[in-house]
């Protein structure tokens, strides 16, 4: 329901707000659904695969019990099962961290799927700020992976030209421009992190 809410522009000079607060819950669901894998984990291994915060990136997730990552698959399926697109990306991109649980990390080719769904979202707000969300996602787990970051900054500038020349019914152009900024100064940070300088030349 968070991620459907936000297909609505209705208030677009909301939106950045209503992003946050919504983006906010959707984390903290993907928090309760690793917390539950990592409990799971522990139940069906009857105590011998425990999961904390200091050993998680040394763990060998292959060793997960086959019960819990069928359990995770069924999260991952749920999504896919999905029609609308935007609430799609959004509950794939909360349960991101998720992922190692049915033995499968997410990939820079997962991102980058994902960043061509986005150019499929036709409100461009809505389309701004999941980029936005997906770049917030894509540092948290992969900070040096750029690739998918271009294909998004590209389509951030075809998407300025088209509100350049379509505009808002209701906002004068350089107030519905102004609520486009923080999503590209994300990208634009996201794409700079420990990036060579022939990166930007």
């Amino acid at each position: 329901m968070c991620a459907k809410l936000l297909n609505d522009v209705a208030t677009p000079l909301f939106y950045p707000q209503k992003f946050i607060l919504l983006t906010d819950i959707l984390d903290q669901f993907g928090e309760l659904v690793y917390s539950r894998m990592k409990k799971l984990t522990k139940e069906y291994s009857n105590g011998q695969m425990i999961i904390t915060d200091e050993n998680e990136a040394s763990i060998d997730y292959s060793q997960v019990p086959e019960k819990v990552q069928e359990i995770c698959r069924n999260w991952f399926l749920k999504c896919v099962c999905i029609r609308e697109v935007l609430p799609r990306i959004y509950l794939e991109l909360s349960l991101v961290r998720s992922a190692r649980f049915k033995n499968i990390r997410v990939q820079q080719s997962d991102l980058m799927r994902i960043a061509k769904m986005i150019r499929g979202v036709a409100e461009p707000m809505c389309a701004a700020y999941t980029a936005a969300y997906l770049a917030r996602i894509g540092q948290a787990y992969f900070p040096k992976n750029k690739d998918y970051l271009y294909t998004l900054m590209d389509f951030m500038f075809k998407l300025y030209d088209r509100m350049v020349a379509k505009g808002h019914p209701s906002l004068d152009l350089p107030v519905y421009l102004e609520l486009f900024e923080p999503t590209i100064d994300w990208l634009m940070q996201c794409i700079a992190f420990e990036a060579e300088r022939g990166v930007f030349v």
